[in-house]
């Protein structure tokens, strides 16, 4: 098993773990940190999964600076990957979201990173 293998399995469990604990601001993290981990091991369509789950936990719970990291964080992937523009949307509603939660700063940073996409 190669460390990317461990760090997958040790973040899958973590998620499920708290998962099971009904503890919602974890798990969306736990899933945050699994879609970074699959982006490293070449992972990309579960990465962008397990980063659209987040949002949505995000969403649900009211955790709105904690959805915008994570659009942001799924806008950078999708640069990388080569989405330009679902890159572009993401910065958009990372942009968004952190308006909405009062990180105006972080909103402007973001609407610049979508502009330049």
């Amino acid at each position: 098993m190669t460390s990317a293998d461990e760090a997958i399995r040790a973040h899958t469990q973590a998620r499920e773990l708290f998962e099971r604990t009904d503890d919602q601001h974890s798990e969306g993290r736990a899933w945050m940190n699994l879609g970074l981990t699959l982006e490293a091991a070449g992972r990309i369509e579960e990465a962008i999964a397990a980063l659209q789950k987040d949002i949505g936990i995000c969403t649900a719970t009211g955790d709105l600076y904690g959805a915008a990291v994570t659009w942001q964080a799924l806008a950078m992937m999708r640069a990388r990957a080569g989405q330009v523009a679902l890159a572009q949307a993401a910065w958009e509603a990372a942009a968004t979201a952190y308006q909405d939660a009062g990180a105006h700063g972080e909103a402007e940073r973001a609407r610049a990173n979508a502009a330049a996409a």
